[in-house]
């Protein structure tokens, strides 16, 4: 059965009442609130004024629920994730909460199954699956591709490591995630980036 897209609700401005695991209640102006699915819920405080871009889901059994996101690119992105078979809203949301978008986009434009089964839940089957389905779709979303090629490069030689010295793979995500983020333009070589995974994993701890 094809994905409907319910644009019913497109945005919510408010302020911060709670947050508890992956949810957020968004207080309105207006004094309604709304229970929201969140895939960078650290980025949100209490008591602080926001704009969260919604997907409504909407379950035959439960009713809606409501995702938001920060930037109307990673809601474009959660929604082509989404369009994939047999991949729901709250793996989408998952699959968000370990990756960066551009990330993303960029291993499904190399077709780098090793960065994304590094992902929990994504297995080396699944992740065909995305670069299969997605391929011919991220085109508009290229110029969010932006990833230092330097770790792509060496990406599996240093996931190889890490996972040897029992780092699980959500914590490799989180190393590469920081470093792609904090490493601009710069080069780095094999020893350069493990060096720099160690130290961050590190103090993650």
């Amino acid at each position: 059965m094809k994905k409907q897209r319910n644009k019913m609700i497109s945005y919510i401005k408010g302020t911060v009442k709670s947050i508890f695991n992956q949810k957020a209640t968004i207080e309105t102006d207006i004094g309604l609130g709304f229970e929201i699915n969140l895939v960078k819920v650290d980025k949100l405080e209490k008591n602080q004024k926001t704009e969260l871009f919604i997907y409504m889901h909407w379950n035959q059994e439960n009713g809606p629920s409501l995702f938001g996101f920060l930037k109307e690119e990673e809601k474009a992105i959660f929604e082509l994730i989404i369009s994939c078979s047999g991949i729901g809203p709250k793996m989408g949301q998952s699959i968000l909460s370990q990756i960066e978008p551009a990330i993303f986009i960029s291993a499904i434009k190399d077709e780098n199954t090793k960065i994304l089964s590094s992902i929990n839940g994504i297995g080396l089957k699944k992740a065909e699956q995305l670069i299969f389905q997605l391929k011919d779709k991220v085109s508009d979303l290229k110029n969010l591709a932006i990833i230092n090629k330097s770790l792509s490069t060496h990406f599996d030689e240093v996931s190889q490591v890490l996972a040897s010295l029992n780092y699980s793979k959500s914590e490799i995500t989180s190393a590469f995630n920081y470093l792609n983020k904090n490493s601009e333009e710069q080069n780095f070589n094999f020893d350069e980036l493990l060096r720099k995974s160690l130290s961050f994993l590190s103090k993650s701890r």
